[in-house]
């Protein structure tokens, strides 16, 4: 299967400079083919500034027609169209056709996971690879391909969902630590959840139905608030279900007088109710 698509020089330099900051080291890196965030039987992770990926998964998911390995050598190859890429287990040399090549970490095995640097497949089938250090993901397309279903994540969510539910945890739990902004995060998706409100996390924010449930999203400013990065990263990481209140549905700076049974938990100064 012949991959005309180029991957670009900015994408890949953001690629190897993933993962410096505390916030974003707490989300876990998606990789993402055509949109779709691909389980993974082997978390990625970061190597010495390379995306480290479980070649099976990501290889199957990107339509490879077949991934051989042999025990042996201890090496794997890619076979694509006419094109074979080996890649041996702790060598730094790789082979493309029977061409040597070096790259700059070398694949390893993790719980007996073959893991190989993003990078390498990324230039040599010429994928369109783009790095999004904001909420750690890899988005790789190709429009050739159609992922299998056994290979979809069950929980799927796109940049929007994230960028609003960012946006209010910005406004709403400014300063008062990242515990809190995963809690005001979880009570934006409990409602979500609840017949009570509306299905998407835009129109929780916007809701209007009992009352103006988020004064300061109706604001001009916030279409163009730019979210701080702990913000960004309680918000992925409470769509990725890390959960800190439970079903709690509200949230107030203050107690609500009539509402001490509900009450859940107090974080940061912030009340958290059922």
């Amino acid at each position: 299967m012949q991959k005309c698509i180029i991957v670009t020089a900015m994408a890949l330099f953001i690629l190897l400079g993933m993962g410096n900051n505390t916030e974003a080291a707490m989300m876990k890196l998606d990789i993402r083919v055509n949109d779709m965030i691909i389980k993974m039987d082997s978390n990625p992770y970061i190597e010495e500034d390379r995306t480290m990926v479980p070649i099976r998964t990501v290889v199957e998911a990107l339509g490879t027609e077949e991934v051989v390995w042999n025990e042996e050598d201890r090496s794997a190859t890619i076979v694509v169209g006419e094109k074979s890429i080996t890649f041996k287990i702790d060598s730094m040399n790789y082979w493309v056709n029977d061409v040597e090549k070096t790259m700059g970490v070398a694949p390893v095995i993790v719980d007996g996971r073959t893991m190989l640097p993003l990078r390498i497949i990324a230039e040599e089938l010429a994928f369109d690879v783009n790095y999004n250090p904001l909420i750690r993901t890899v988005a790789i397309s190709n429009p050739s391909v159609e992922v299998s279903q056994e290979l979809i994540a069950t929980n799927q969510y796109n940049y929007e969902d994230i960028l609003w539910l960012a946006r209010i945890v910005r406004t709403e739990a400014y300063g008062i630590g990242y515990e809190a902004k995963l809690a005001v995060a979880n009570v934006v998706l409990n409602r979500v959840k609840s017949s009570r409100f509306p299905m998407s996390i835009k129109e929780v924010i916007f809701d209007t139905k009992y009352a103006t449930q988020f004064p300061p999203a109706h604001r001009d400013s916030f279409l163009a608030l730019e979210p701080d990065l702990e913000s960004w990263a309680a918000a992925k990481n409470a769509l990725d279900g890390h959960n800190n209140i439970g079903q709690s549905l509200f949230f107030n700076h203050k107690p609500f007088p009539n509402k001490s049974s509900d009450l859940y938990r107090i974080i940061n100064g912030e009340y958290f109710y059922y």
